[in-house]
């Protein structure tokens, strides 16, 4: 027979280009969880440290924690949340529960052993209509008295999801639904229903944001979304990815992830949970292929946010391994590469960024890109996923020229190392089997008024908001002129100029005067732009 033609030599040398102007989902962030090894972190001999690395350096911005109301304790959580915020602000929490408490289970116990270990039973209603039911109405007093709680020790959830994998039943922390009610098995439906209710009368607006189902995979979700009550209660749909394919081959998730994003991609979908477990997922090919989960569910599910398992880990594992917690200075850490393969995903991106559009014509290059909402800064992130070569790409980033830029890599030999700057006509060179990220800041573009008051470049005179100092911002002045009341908060529609000393008065037009009849209008070409 024929002996068939050896496979072309690749190409060394490829081209690529950005549209900043093709914009495509916008995200809510990238996070990781911290559900368990909680009390190792505080108690680390080294944990100022690791609070930097893991709250400040990497660019998280989801913490996800369990809802472990009225069986375990939240002191650690607390700790952990509270350093977490003086190093990011922002940081907003994910709140999960693996199990509601055991006295709301059918076996007593907060793992799913012996089965069915789902909701309980109570007595049924007095027509006999239904000699048992499911306790929903408990558990969703659960879920408020649980959020309360939180609420209390300072620990905000901006996001719920009702239960963790809840196709599943193990022998840890779970609690299986099934996507209605079966006699063996509480309904998913009824359940995530009445605790929005429930949740709904009681916070009203202040309510979190409810993820649903947050399945093993997404394989699983489709049967739980569909039976949802009323749709319009979910946020957002929420999966992991443990049940669709294997971690060491991400290309063969992209067709899964294609299809579940074009059926539920009308709201943001989350994956929210995911990691190579067995063995641990610690060394670098761990890294590439998690950096690869990460762009094929940016770009083909149009995920809205990525989160790895383990944020920090006890004996192996996690993006940042514990060890030895209580052995004061002989405590130590290792920080793996997929932290690394995170960041550079995280770093340089916020919530409220878009991805856009980024192409190129190599086989064994994945790029995407995404910029922040006034286009003042912007990252692309690069895989190259091959072993044979190096490659030289010449990428082209249209009409933006950027005003700085950095670039880091990680290799099986560095990680997170700074290489320089972006030059577009100069060939960026990417190791083979390398992850780079491409850090660029440009000129501010606003849209209209709103956008530079959102964005914190209004004018100090501007009393008004409309991106005017003018005889309407004067006229505030005056309604308020010698007023001696106005410490309080809004300092009479800001009369008050800082420092603030609770009087309108000839101080308070020296600040105002400076900024007379100027403007930041950016629709308007006769105003000046501060930004």
């Amino acid at each position: 027979g024929e002996v068939p033609a050896p496979p072309a030599p690749l190409d060394p040398n490829a081209a690529g280009d950005v549209n900043f102007d093709i914009v495509h989902q916008e995200l809510e962030g990238f996070g990781a969880s911290g559900a368990w090894y909680e009390g190792w972190l505080p108690a680390h001999y080294y944990k100022n440290t690791l609070y930097d690395i893991l709250f400040r350096d990497l660019g998280l911005d989801i913490y996800r924690i369990r809802n472990c109301y009225a069986y375990d304790s939240l002191t650690d959580t607390k700790t952990i949340v509270q350093q977490a915020r003086i190093r990011n602000p922002a940081l907003k929490i994910l709140g999960t529960a693996w199990s509601p408490a055991a006295y709301l289970k059918s076996n007593n116990d907060i793992n799913a052993f012996p089965s069915p270990g789902t909701l309980k039973k109570d007595a049924g209603d007095p027509c006999n209509i239904a000699p048992y039911y499911y306790v929903y109405n408990a558990y969703a007093k659960w879920w408020a008295d649980g959020l309360a709680a939180y609420e209390s020790n300072s620990i905000h959830m901006d996001y719920i999801s009702i239960q963790n994998e809840c196709e599943f039943e193990t022998d840890y922390d779970s609690c299986k639904f099934m996507p209605t009610e079966t006699s063996s098995y509480a309904g998913y439906d009824k359940a995530f229903e009445t605790v929005y209710q429930k949740l709904n009368s009681t916070l009203g607006p202040n309510m979190p944001k409810m993820l649903a189902p947050e399945t093993m995979g997404y394989g699983n979700a489709g049967a739980y979304i569909n039976a949802l009550i009323d749709v319009d209660h979910a946020y957002g749909y929420a999966h992991h990815l443990y049940s669709d394919g294997s971690y060491d081959s991400p290309d063969s998730f992209i067709g899964g992830m294609t299809n579940f994003g074009s059926l539920y991609g009308y709201k943001p979908l989350f994956q929210t949970e995911y990691e190579r477990l067995d063995p641990p997922g610690d060394d670098f090919a761990a890294a590439l292929n998690m950096a690869l989960h990460i762009h094929n569910s940016l770009v083909y599910e149009k995920v809205c946010s990525y989160f790895h398992w383990s944020l920090f880990w006890g004996d192996a594992g996690g993006l940042v391994t514990l060890i030895n917690p209580w052995g004061g200075t002989n405590a130590s850490y290792t920080i793996n590469p997929t932290y690394y393969a995170l960041k550079h995903y995280a770093k340089f991106t916020d919530p409220g960024w878009h991805r856009v559009d980024a192409n190129t014509n190599s086989s064994v290059l994945r790029i995407s890109a995404y910029k922040s909402p006034n286009d003042s800064n912007m990252a692309i992130v690069i895989i190259n996923t091959t072993d044979v070569c190096d490659i030289n790409l010449t990428l082209s980033l249209g009409s933006l020229s950027p005003l700085s830029s950095e670039i880091y890599r990680t290799t099986s030999d560095s990680n997170w190392s700074y290489i320089g700057t972006f030059n577009s006509s100069v060939p960026l060179l990417l190791p083979k089997k390398s992850i780079t990220t491409i850090h660029l800041t440009g000129p501010v573009n606003f849209a209209d008024c709103d956008a530079v008051q959102n964005g914190g470049f209004g004018l100090d005179s501007d009393l008004d908001g409309d991106c005017y100092v003018d005889l309407l911002d004067l006229d505030i002045i005056a309604n308020y002129w010698l007023r001696t009341d106005c410490a309080a908060p809004g300092n009479c529609e800001g009369a008050d100029f800082a420092p603030t000393n609770g009087k309108v008065d000839f101080r308070d037009f020296a600040d105002f005067g400076p900024q007379w009849i100027q403007c930041n209008n950016p629709t308007d070409p006769y105003c000046t732009p501060n930004w």
